[in-house]
């Protein structure tokens, strides 16, 4: 039998790759069981380098722009086979990377020149994403890049970030790129929520990113001044589409300066992934993640991957550092037969990959009755 191991980060502690590799040291008493690593993101940390573990793609590698906004840094996108560019914005503009710069002094200028450097290099297809970004421009530093001037009320350009968005006073576009008309761009985000309000880009994420509790009512005034602005400049609006709120307001800014189509990254993964396809009825996959919660059932790779496999009638298992009792039931009536293994999380990599593997061996004989079944209905 067939088994894909397609596990998810557990954040801080495993990659996405040592999780897969500890889940198959777990099963190593299914001896006659031919196991598939297929590593798994959402589009934020560690999405590019699971597509890469496919050997489907091409690394770009060059200098750009990185968290300080004077200083070039070594980072990469991808190419498929078809031309198509993979770009995003964690390797350039990640919370990995701030080194406690304040979010005034943080910009997406490192992603733009991405962008620019695959229109160079002939691109004119684009899959975007923005999970993990530490910045709060309104996709500036992005727009800067690819052509865009943003200008104070002395007409001096500048880079626009956090509470400098206030000082905005007009938007020149007549340097923008014009290949990007004749360009594909699909948005890939984990985060659904708007540009503004209580549940938009500055009252729910930017905390993360820096900006202190009291600079935020004046943070949301500065993103939705300047937002109102660039939807009369095209007139159009995209303040209130989900994923606006994304990585900062780059959702916005590539909804309504890119007219880019908005889909799920963790959705988007698993189709490049071609899961479906490696899928049989004489699979059986396991995943897992640090931490199952409501949020892993809402728009992240665990959801998608249950309905994808009740759907094709395959079991799954999950294995999980700690699961929601509120998510167990859920997830049966998803997945179909589940089997929640769960081990406390422990302080570093090698407890915890020892976790997970004592966790998978109390399980033998479930997980043993498991894939009889597997094998007498594949």
């Amino acid at each position: 039998m067939k088994i894909l191991l397609c596990s998810n980060a557990f954040k801080g502690t495993l990659s996405a790759l040592e999780a897969n590799e500890a889940i198959r040291n777990g099963l190593a008493f299914l001896s006659d069981a031919i196991f598939e690593s297929l590593p798994l993101a959402d589009g934020g940390d560690g999405t590019l380098e699971c597509l890469l573990e496919t050997g489907d793609y091409e690394k770009v590698v060059g200098l750009y722009t990185g968290i300080d906004i004077h200083k070039k840094e070594e980072s990469y996108y991808l190419v498929d086979k078809e031309g198509r560019a993979y770009i995003a914005i964690y390797p350039t503009s990640g919370l990995g990377k701030t080194r406690e710069r304040i979010p005034e002094e943080r910009s997406t200028l490192g992603f733009g020149e991405q962008i620019k450097d695959a229109l160079d290099r002939g691109t004119r297809d684009f899959v975007l994403f923005l999970g993990g970004s530490s910045t709060i421009d309104l996709g500036c530093g992005m727009l800067i890049a690819l052509g865009a001037r943003f200008k104070d009320g002395d007409g001096q350009t500048f880079v626009p970030s956090g509470l400098t968005l206030e000082r905005v006073e007009a938007i020149d576009l007549s340097g923008l790129d014009p290949r990007l008309a004749s360009c594909r761009f699909v948005l890939c985000h984990d985060v659904f929520s708007p540009l503004s309000g209580r549940k938009g880009a500055v009252f729910l994420f930017s905390g993360q990113k820096g900006t202190k509790k009291e600079d935020m009512p004046r943070l949301e005034k500065a993103v939705t001044r300047l937002a109102a602005m660039e939807e009369s400049l095209l007139k159009r609006k995209a303040r209130d589409i989900p994923g606006a709120g994304a990585a900062g307001g780059v959702g916005f800014a590539a909804l309504l300066f890119l007219s880019a189509t908005p889909v799920s990254g963790a959705e988007r993964i698993l189709k490049a992934l071609r899961l479906e396809e490696r899928l049989t009825k004489d699979s059986l996959l396991v995943t897992g993640e640090g931490k199952i919660d409501t949020s892993s059932l809402e728009g992240k790779s665990l959801f998608f991957l249950s309905r994808l496999c009740k759907r094709k009638g395959v079991p799954f298992l999950t294995v999980s550092g700690s699961i929601d009792r509120r998510c167990k039931e859920r997830l049966r009536r998803l997945g179909g037969r589940l089997f929640a293994v769960s081990g406390k999380p422990a302080g570093n990599k090698a407890d915890n990959q020892d976790k997970i593997i004592g966790a998978l061996e109390k399980e033998k004989e479930r997980i043993l009755s498991l894939t009889q079944e597997v094998m007498r209905h594949g």
